[in-house]
């Protein structure tokens, strides 16, 4: 396990509506962002890490036991990580407002999955979310887990691969 910075930032976005957006610190480039952003005021840099990026409709995370949508955007640059304010231009235009920009656990990050837990989320109380896609395509499921089952889980699935391996 390990820490990585995650951002959440409420988008008022003129085209998009109210939405949430999730950001992860991963190493990266920029990719297709500059392409896309040509004609706004939003932060651009040459940094090591990118902030890789999910739109959640519903403006909130998952509650236990339910799913919601999460929306794979471009990766943004690293000093998006603080960005609060007025988007002026491109499909993105409309206000941001910073909520969350702390590091969290993360205990799982791959290409096609992200397990991080959120200390004191709920109730003072640390919650543990899946991130995973639902097939091919932008369309993600972000869910609430149990932190202490995934804890448990994931250290049998450590000591049985490394069982085998040596077995």
């Amino acid at each position: 396990m390990n820490e990585r910075l995650v951002v959440i930032q409420e988008h008022n976005a003129k085209r998009a509506g109210l939405h949430w957006d999730l950001r992860v610190q991963v190493e990266g480039d920029l990719g297709d962002y500059r392409s896309m952003r040509s004609d706004t005021n939003e932060p651009d840099d040459d940094e090591r890490y990118v902030l890789r990026s999910w739109a959640i409709p519903k403006h909130r995370f998952p509650k236990a036991n339910e799913k919601l949508l999460a929306i794979k955007t471009e990766d943004h640059p690293w000093s998006y990580k603080d960005f609060e304010g007025t988007i002026t231009g491109g499909y993105g235009a409309g206000e941001v407002k910073l909520l969350f920009c702390k590091p969290v656990i993360v205990r799982k990050i791959l290409f096609n999955k992200f397990t991080f837990t959120m200390p004191k989320w709920e109730d003072g109380k640390d919650v543990t979310f899946n991130l995973f896609p639902m097939g091919e395509g932008q369309k993600w499921l972000i869910q609430q887990v149990d932190g202490l089952k995934y804890v448990l889980a994931d250290r049998l699935a450590r000591k049985h691969a490394k069982e085998k391996a040596s077995g």
